[in-house]
């Protein structure tokens, strides 16, 4: 049976639809700003400029074209090839197209490196960092900014906590002994996790703001590029990141297990 003709839509009205239908969906601001930066921001200028107007321009050699305007590493250049592909179907869905041709482009190699852990001398160097941070004195609560990202750092590397969680841990979550009730963000999972009773008197001793709820947090943008441009980027080889504080902690548990 021959497919139906597909309407005619222009690309401008699809990307809206779409970036609509996203919102209506609920999903995060992160998700939805990611998009709009690709359709609005990057797909609707470059096919403006490559005279393509409707849906159906958007052939598989069009878009092997649009990808290399791109300039992204290849997990990066994946993960718009994977949204692409999602605003195609919903494309498809509507009527507009008859097959994804985003699915018709080939992926980009990516070179998967393991992160590695702070030996010791390392990550006391990364603590030590956190001291030389407070002569920086620039916004409203510079004088708690070394505290939170030493509670911060300490955070992760005791309880394998991604820095999104450790920066948006709440205050209530602080137990009266020496452990954490936490619920990861990427899994939703409810985790228990103990901290020595230092780490968790340092989180108690941190100032609160007016902003957030959670003591490693300076407003409503986690820590997340001070702490890592301070005491990940300056100090140590760049292949070094916030992950691998969590593999410290996770190190220590499986050292310990064993000895156990």
């Amino acid at each position: 049976m021959k497919a139906p003709q597909p309407v005619v839509t222009t690309i401008e009205d699809a990307v809206s639809a779409y970036l609509a239908d996203e919102k209506s969906c609920n999903l995060s601001k992160e998700t939805t700003k990611q998009s709009k930066t690709l359709f609005e921001k990057q797909l609707l200028p470059w096919a403006k400029h490559r005279g393509l107007i409707r849906v159906h321009d958007l052939t598989v050699p069009e878009l092997v074209i649009f990808r290399s305007t791109w300039g992204n590493n290849g997990l990066t250049t994946n993960r718009k090839l994977s949204r692409l592909a999602g605003f195609f179907s919903f494309c498809i869905q509507n009527g507009w197209l008859n097959d994804n041709p985003a699915l018709k482009i080939k992926r980009a190699t990516v070179a998967s490196i393991p992160t590695g852990w702070f030996p010791n001398p390392e990550f006391q160097r990364i603590v030590d960092a956190t001291y030389a941070y407070r002569d920086w004195q620039g916004g409203h609560d510079f004088y708690a900014r070394a505290d939170r990202i030493r509670a911060l750092i300490l955070l992760m590397r005791w309880s394998g906590l991604a820095i999104q969680d450790a920066v948006t841990l709440e205050r209530d979550r602080l137990s009266e002994g020496d452990k954490l009730f936490l619920d990861r963000v990427e899994t939703g999972v409810p985790v228990f996790v103990p901290v020595p009773p230092d780490v968790l008197a340092m989180l108690r001793a941190l100032p609160s703001n007016a902003y957030s709820r959670s003591p490693t947090s300076t407003n409503r943008t986690p820590l997340r590029s001070a702490a890592t441009r301070t005491c990940f980027g300056t100090l140590l080889p760049l292949s070094c990141s916030t992950k691998a504080c969590r593999l410290i902690a996770s190190r220590s548990c499986l050292v310990t297990a064993v000895s156990e």
